[in-house]
């Protein structure tokens, strides 16, 4: 949920690619941006604090790591300003050559 809409203000785009953005940092850690005990917990970590960078988490993401930041931004208008901006960015992120991988926390069990 992005802040806006906990705080029962417009929801639009903007908040959609919070919620990718939120995706996206769960695929490359393996992990929720905001992990607590209480839904009062996740709604003050989702107004007030800002989640683990992903360089620390997982140096192997670079510039993706940035993007998805770019995109859980708490402010709509620091984020991007459409889907289609977003995707180019995560495209230029992409590295070039071996791709980053999954986390074991998410890899795929194979039977």
């Amino acid at each position: 949920m992005a802040p806006e809409q906990l705080l029962g203000e417009h929801v639009g785009f903007a908040s959609d690619l919070y919620s990718v953005g939120a995706c996206l940092y769960f695929a490359l850690a393996g992990r929720k941006p905001f992990e607590a005990k209480s839904q009062g917990e996740i709604a003050y970590a989702l107004m007030q604090l800002e989640p683990e960078p992903l360089s620390t988490l997982r140096p192997d993401v670079g510039a993706l790591g940035r993007v998805v930041h770019r995109a859980l931004s708490k402010s709509p208008a620091q984020r991007f300003e459409s889907a289609q901006a977003m995707h180019r960015a995560i495209a230029e992120a992409m590295p070039k050559g071996p791709r980053p991988s999954m986390p074991p926390a998410i890899r795929p069990r194979r039977r």
